[in-house]
């Protein structure tokens, strides 16, 4: 997590260096960031890049056997309760 928020490392990483998107863009888009925030944690990538790399893989597989999981053949989607969202 960037320090003193709640918005993951992987999402600044992966919006820099798979969208494109240039550290001002990032603070545009969530102002609670700044660039100082987003400098950090491109230096902190650079220093722990494998681990970093590794969170965004393992984020991304969750998420595919999420939706797998939703979508099952011949069966509708199951509704999701407010509590399985925490």
């Amino acid at each position: 997590m960037v320090v003193g928020t709640r918005f993951p490392v992987r999402s600044v990483v992966t919006s820099v260096y798979r969208l494109g998107l240039t550290p001002e863009e990032i603070v545009e888009a969530w102002p609670y960031l700044t660039l100082a925030h987003i400098h950090d944690v491109l230096s902190f990538y650079h220093d722990h890049r494998r681990m970093i790399d590794r969170a965004i893989r393992e984020n991304r597989e969750a998420a595919v056997r999420r939706r797998v999981g939703d979508v099952d053949v011949g069966r509708k989607p199951r509704r999701r309760l407010a509590r399985d969202r925490r």
